[in-house]
């Protein structure tokens, strides 16, 4: 199975899921037909970007457009606080809740027109550079020229 039909049918299968996806599920659901280490290995070499993300929703998008639709961009905040810091995983403010919390910040392009979704970026806050606050302890920040898929 080529890397295009493997991508293909791995997006199909967040598509029409109802649920959360896994590798060994999709290879359970295929029978074991593909393992799910291939799945793993695509998502892990970095094929699957922003870039091939957008390259899918385009079409889509402008076959839903509409002039009522709406780009909508989110960030979000998933809690590990069990996670031992690194430029990832670390101290970001939470808008729900109103305060820093220690976890993965992520930003997400969504593409809503006439009742449909289209995912169309989503991107990891990376903060690697360390800094000293104004209280004398450590901090990581964003650079100023870092850039984001939207």
């Amino acid at each position: 199975m080529t890397v295009n039909n493997l991508s293909e049918l791995y997006r199909e299968s967040l598509m029409i899921s109802q649920g959360q996806v896994s590798c060994t599920g999709l290879s359970s659901m295929m029978e074991a037909s593909v393992s799910h280490d291939k799945f793993t290995r695509l998502l892990s070499s970095g094929y699957m970007n922003e870039e091939y993300l957008w390259k899918s929703a385009k079409p889509i998008c402008h076959e839903i457009s509409s002039k009522d639709a709406v780009l909508i961009i989110d960030e979000s905040v998933e809690a590990k606080p069990y996670t031992d810091e690194n430029e990832l995983i670390c101290w970001h403010y939470d808008h729900v809740i109103g305060k820093n919390i220690k976890g993965v910040s992520m930003l997400r392009g969504l593409y809503n027109s006439g009742g449909m979704s289209v995912p169309v970026g989503a991107e990891f806050v990376i903060k690697p550079i360390k800094t000293i606050n104004k209280q004398h302890r450590e901090k990581r920040i964003v650079p100023k020229n870092s850039r984001t898929c939207f």
